[in-house]
């Protein structure tokens, strides 16, 4: 707690470096002392439209690109693209359907978030972190996944597929107890990937990359068996 002193005469606080001590050196002001603020999250929709529209990316000229809204009602889902959300704070927030392409998210919070059928296409979510979060039907195709984290997220249905020549990949992704139920993971790059205890019942692998180098165990493959290391004669790939 920074050191203040009250001016009997103004009524105000000033911030001190140091109080008068004992053997006599004097104190020294800092200046006018203020309450710490605090900033508070976006709680509601209109909020979030204004949150969003802080924050954008720049072109090559050093010029703004405005963010592309599909309707200035804040009752809509949210539908951007080209937005700066890096280590934006959403966790316990509700966006479901919201539309958030082309965007950067890196080191994003989303922790415990409602992100019902939220689709991020080829966004930069590296580092970005869903734990505990609603993530069913979620879009990650062609989505840059590297360190990202999914502990105990729900991400049944989600499409997290990737074009063949993608170099994003989602390698070192962070998978660990989350729900992959029917799962599009079509060309995934899941080199480095920790699939500890993942559900990945009837997921959609074709064309998967480095699954030999995931993280295997008492994981729930797509044809029930639970493997708790790779298995390289396994027919369902």
């Amino acid at each position: 707690m920074v050191k203040r002193i009250l001016n009997t005469t103004t009524g105000r606080y000033y911030k001190l470096r140091q109080k008068t001590t004992a053997n006599g050196t004097a104190g020294q002001i800092m200046g006018l002392w203020s309450p710490k603020r605090t900033v508070s999250k976006p709680t509601s929709k209109r909020a979030l439209y204004e949150h969003l529209k802080t924050h954008l990316y720049g072109d090559a000229e050093g010029e703004d690109k405005s963010p592309i809204f599909s309707a200035e009602d804040a009752g809509h889902a949210i539908n951007v693209s080209y937005v700066n959300l890096a280590k934006a704070d959403f966790s316990g927030e509700n966006l479901r359907g919201a539309s958030i392409t082309f965007s950067n998210l890196q080191y994003a919070n989303f922790q415990k978030a409602n992100l019902y059928g939220v689709d991020f296409y080829n966004g930069v979510l590296c580092g970005s972190n869903f734990t505990g979060a609603n993530c069913y039907g979620i879009g990650l195709r062609n989505c840059d996944l590297r360190n990202t984290i999914f502990r105990r997220a729900n991400l049944t249905e989600a499409d997290m597929s990737g074009d063949s020549t993608d170099d994003s990949g989602n390698y070192h992704v962070d998978l660990r107890y989350a729900d992959l139920k029917q799962a599009n993971l079509t060309n995934a790059d899941l080199e480095g990937a920790d699939l500890r205890h993942t559900d990945l019942t009837k997921a959609i692998i074709k064309g998967i990359k480095n699954l030999e180098k995931a993280t295997f165990g008492r994981t729930i493959m797509p044809d029930g068996k639970i493997w708790d290391g790779y298995k390289k004669e396994s027919k369902w790939q």
